[in-house]
This record gives structure tokens, C-alpha cells and sequence, in this order.
């Protein structure tokens, strides 16, 4: 090893040696003295930020926690009062009862009568008074209350409000104006179609975005559908979904014979429409509608069907005859079969106007009379063949004349959702939200501000004036049944402040589990093991001494040189 005097090379490594165990020294004592493990993110990144988000979650649980003893403070409140306003109900009902009794005399019944005053101005003050940290609890506040709009509309349109299955026959039996409610699953019933040829459905069924779904009808009936006839009605707003329906002549899944309808905005999906009976008479099959005269298509979408005809078949009617127009629909993704006539929308005849139309992916079909209609048919702007660039651009539909629009809050008919074209139903009449006056209490028991961690109790009062009388016995056996009332009203409140008490309880205890397991949890990323710390504490100390030591003798390593002059 060379002898220098310009670069003490010892000396720089024991100087590396000294302040590594000098900074890891820093450490420990930096650990033990906070007693935690991470002190700044830079002494572990990854768990610092793992540590943060509990910290987070573990004041929210705390501050739920709050939430919830204020709340119980708030119940606990609320019933005594009611205990008290009970207690003195029952003197007041002991009070009638022996007023009842015909030995007292007038004098005594007064003066039963003014104790009986007293209570009721208690009773009423109680309730009037009763606070807790500056609310009235009995008083009414404005709360979000759900107002039956769908009512009252059906009232004053004539229509009938349906919401299952049972009263959606019942309402096509009776040819009633139907208005649903809600999404109607069929699946196990056993539908048997509505309409015939001397009583056919002609009213209005307004699905009002809702879908009915998992209609199966076999049968062999001429004509067969959710409705078998229908003249003059008007069907809209609707989705029929996992439709399977065979019938005879004239088979669709939502009309098997129509005559003058109007039929928009109007969807099927997933679904198959069949002929059951052989032969060669015009017969056919439609995805909605099997034989169709002078109906009115508008804006109807039809995809994923399988459609079987006796002789015809069509994506949208089996046999369309007699001046029905098309407008604005879309039909994609249908297999066809039939020996005469296999078209996308439509199967057979002439006399049809066809404009604004969208035909895409057709299977297993050998047209009789090409894709669209027979040709003697009036075709405006019909467009097949597209590319899926051309299906998934907004202008394509545009230029059609669709109402379309790729926004989700947009009011229009038709909605470009990630390149694919689907009517945008909405629910036209629904029940609304308004504020009002009420004493429903909503109780926030959760870390997170979900609807869910919520804890609902009405604590409503229905009872304004205190006033008995116990005069008379006439009056006071009166008084009695009243009291008995009035109870009953008290102790159902006291019923229900009781079970949200025991769901609170049952919130705080859960809290604090979560808490106690959050904490372990942020103890085991953050906090120091403070017997391995101090072993490390002993070690580096240990080796800072020994590096100062051999330092100041590597530093004295350049004065040999002075031997050799």
C-alpha cells in the first residue's frame, strides 16, 4: 500500500463508517424518543401514505361515533319526555275512572276536573318544550317527503296505474288506458293474450320507460302476442325483453294482429317470435308485431331476435300490409326464416312508407323481395349495408332526421352510447320528492358519506290539543277512551324510539370495532418496536465510539511520511 499525504484514503472510509452509524444512531434515538417507526415519509413512502388514509378513516370513525352518542342523547331525551307525557296520561285516566264511579259528588268531580286541567297545559308544555341542544324535538321541520304524482296523474287522465302482472291483464281485459309503474317480470305466468277480433285492445299502453320481461306463450291460436289483437291503440315508451312467443297465422312478441295503431319509441331485445301452424296463406311472423294494416311505426328499435314464419317473416312485422309507415327505426342482429318472403323490417305485401330506417346485420335470411320491403314499397333515405364506422357516427342518424344525441342528460328519443345507437327511455310520470313539514330524523352512523349510513326514525306526534273531560260521568267514561287513544299513539312513538336506540347501539358498537381494528392496524405500520430499537440504538452507539477511535488513528497515518524525509 503507498504511503501518501495528500489523500488519507483510511481516514475517508472511516468517516463513511461514522456517519452511517452516526445518521443511524439519529434514528433511533428519533424513534424511541416519538415511539414511532415512521417519523417522515422519506423513513418509509409507501407506508406513510397507507398510514394517512387510515388516519382518515379512523377520524371519520371517530366523528361517527359522536354522531351516534348525539344521537342517542337526542332519543334518550325525546323519551323521557314521552314517559313523562305517559305517567301523566295514566293519572288522568285514573282520575276519569274514579269520576266515572257514581259516588262522587259534583264538588269532587270539580276538583278532580282542575288536577285533570292542570296535567293537560303539562302535557301540552312537555311537548312544546321538550329540547335538546336548541331543537324542539316534537316540533315539525322540513323534511323530503314523496309526493304520488303517479296518482293523481292517472286520476285526471283516465288512466290505470299498473305495476305487476296480475293487474297488466286485468287492465288490457278491461281495455284500460294503462300506465306502468315499474318493471314487470312475467316469467312463470301464464299469459294468455289479450284482444280478439270483437273485442281488440284500442287504448293506450304507455310503458313509461319500464320493461316488461320473460313473456313465453305456445300456443296455436291464429293470432298471438303480449296483446293478439289490437285497433286503434296506441303502445309507446316500452321495452319487451327475453320475449318467446309461437302462436298460429300471425305471431309477434308484443301483437300478433294489429289494425291502425301507433306503435313508438317502442324496443325489443333478446327475444323470438314463431308461426306453429304449416302451410301457405300470407301467414307470417314479427319481431313485435305478426300482422300489421295501416300501423304506424316510429321510432322503434329492434335487435338480437330470432324470427320462424309459416310463409313470411320480418324483423318488425311478419306481414305489413295496407299503407303502414316506418319511420326512424332501427333493426340489427336479426336471424330470419321463412320459404316466401325474409326482409329485415318487414315481411310481404306492399303499400308501405319506409323512411328513415336503419338495417344492420341480418342472418341466415334469402330475401324474397331484397332486405327492406317488398319493392312497390316507398323507400326515403333507408339505410343498410353501413360500416361500423358509419353505425357508430353521430352524423349517420343525423342526417337521417333522428332526435339523437351522444349526452346522457340530453331529453332526446335516441341516445349514441360508446358507438352503439339504443332508445333512451325515460320514465315519463313518476312520484316526486317535496319538502314539507314532518318529524322524520335521519341519524348519519357511518365514516363515509353514503346514503346507507343512514338510521331513519318519525318521531311525529300526531296529537296538538290536551283536553279531557271528566265532569261528569258521562263525560269522563269519554275521557277515558280518549286517554286510551292518546296512549296508544305514545307508545307507538316510544316503540319506534326504542328500536332506532337498539339499531344506534348496534352502529356504535360496529364503530368501534372498526376503530379498534384500524388503529391496530396503522400500529403496525407506524408505531417503533422500541426492544429492536434499542438494540439498535446500543449497536450504533457502539459504533460511532469505535469509528471516532480508529479515525483519529487513520488520521495520524500521513505522519510516517515524516520518518522517510
Amino acid at each position: 500500500m503507498p504511503i501518501t499525504i495528500n489523500t488519507n484514503t483510511q481516514s475517508l472510509r472511516c468517516q463513511n463508517v461514522l456517519n452511517k452509524s452516526s445518521n443511524a444512531l439519529s434514528n433511533s434515538m428519533r424513534r424511541m424518543s416519538s415511539g414511532l417507526r415512521i417519523n417522515s415519509a422519506k423513513d418509509d413512502a409507501a407506508g406513510s401514505a397507507v398510514s394517512e388514509k387510515i388516519q382518515i378513516k379512523k377520524s371519520g370513525t371517530k366523528i361517527a361515533q359522536e354522531n351516534i352518542q348525539n344521537s342517542l342523547n337526542y332519543l334518550q331525551t325525546a323519551d323521557s319526555a314521552l314517559k313523562n307525557m305517559e305517567e301523566m296520561l295514566s293519572r288522568i285516566r285514573n282520575l276519569a275512572l274514579q269520576s266515572v264511579n257514581g259516588t262522587y259528588s259534583s264538588d269532587e268531580r270539580n276538583a278532580m276536573q282542575e288536577e285533570v286541567g292542570e296535567l293537560c297545559e303539562e302535557l301540552k308544555r312537555t311537548k312544546d318544550t321538550a329540547k335538546y341542544s336548541g331543537n324542539y324535538i316534537f316540533e315539525k321541520k322540513v323534511v323530503m317527503q314523496e309526493v304520488d304524482i303517479i296518482t293523481q296523474w292517472c286520476e285526471d287522465n283516465g288512466y290505470t296505474a299498473v305495476s305487476n302482472a296480475q293487474e297488466l291483464q286485468d287492465a288490457l281485459n278491461n281495455n284500460e288506458n294503462i300506465l306502468l309503474t315499474k318493471n314487470i317480470n312475467l316469467s312463470g305466468v301464464n299469459w294468455e293474450p289479450i284482444g280478439d277480433s270483437g273485442n281488440p285492445y284500442t287504448g293506450i299502453l304507455n310503458g313509461n320507460g319500464f320493461t316488461i320481461s320473460n313473456l313465453n306463450i305456445n300456443s296455436t291460436n291464429d293470432s298471438v302476442g303480449l296483446i293478439e289483437k289490437a285497433q286503434g291503440a296506441t303502445i309507446k315508451n316500452l321495452t319487451l325483453e327475453n320475449a318467446n312467443v309461437k302462436g298460429g297465422y300471425y305471431t309477434g312478441c308484443l301483437i300478433g294482429e294489429d289494425n291502425s295503431s301507433t306503435i313508438e319509441n317502442v324496443s325489443i331485445v333478446s327475444s323470438s317470435s314463431q308461426n306453429t301452424k304449416s302451410g301457405s296463406y300470407n301467414w307470417g311472423a314479427g319481431g313485435l308485431v305478426g300482422y300489421s294494416s295501416n300501423t304506424q311505426f316510429a321510432n322503434c328499435y329492434v335487435r338480437d331476435i330470432q324470427v320462424k314464419g309459416t310463409d313470411r317473416a320480418g324483423g318488425m312485422t311478419g306481414v305489413s300490409y295496407h299503407g303502414s309507415s316506418y319511420s326512424n327505426c332501427y333493426v340489427s342482429d336479426i336471424s330470419l326464416s321463412a320459404p316466401d318472403d325474409e326482409t329485415a323490417l318487414m315481411g310481404g305485401y306492399a303499400g308501405n312508407d319506409i323512411s328513415n330506417c336503419v338495417i344492420d346485420t341480418i342472418y341466415d335470411a334469402t330475401p324474397g323481395n331484397g332486405y327492406l320491403s317488398p319493392s312497390s314499397s316507398t323507400h326515403t333515405n333507408v339505410m343498410d349495408s353501413l360500416s361500423s364506422d358509419e353505425l357508430k357516427d353521430i352524423n349517420t342518424y343525423l342526417n337521417a332526421g333522428w332526435d339523437v344525441s351522444s349526452d346522457a342528460e340530453s331529453d332526446s328519443i335516441w341516445k349514441l352510447k360508446n358507438g352503439e345507437i339504443q332508445l333512451a327511455h325515460k320514465n315519463e310520470i313518476k312520484n316526486i320528492e317535496k319538502s314539507g313539514l314532518g318529524t322524520k330524523l335521519s341519524f348519519h352512523v357511518g365514516a363515509e358519506a353514503r346514503y346507507d349510513n343512514t338510521i331513519e326514525v318519525d318521531i311525529d306526534f300526531p296529537i296538538d290539543e290536551f283536553l279531557f273531560d271528566v265532569s261528569t260521568s258521562d263525560s269522563a267514561k269519554m275521557a277515558v277512551v280518549e286517554v286510551d287513544e292518546m296512549i296508544n299513539k305514545i307508545t307507538s312513538v316510544c316503540a319506534d324510539v326504542g328500536a332506532c336506540v337498539n339499531r344506534l347501539n348496534s352502529a356504535y358498537n360496529i364503530n368501534e370495532s372498526n376503530y379498534i381494528n384500524l388503529s391496530s392496524t396503522n400500529s403496525s405500520i407506524v408505531d417503533a418496536d422500541m426492544a429492536q430499537e434499542s438494540v439498535s440504538f446500543a449497536i450504533n452507539s457502539i459504533m460511532q465510539d469505535v469509528s471516532i477511535m480508529v479515525l483519529t488513528q487513520a488520521n495520524q497515518s500521513p505522519s510516517i511520511a515524516l520518518s522517510l524525509v
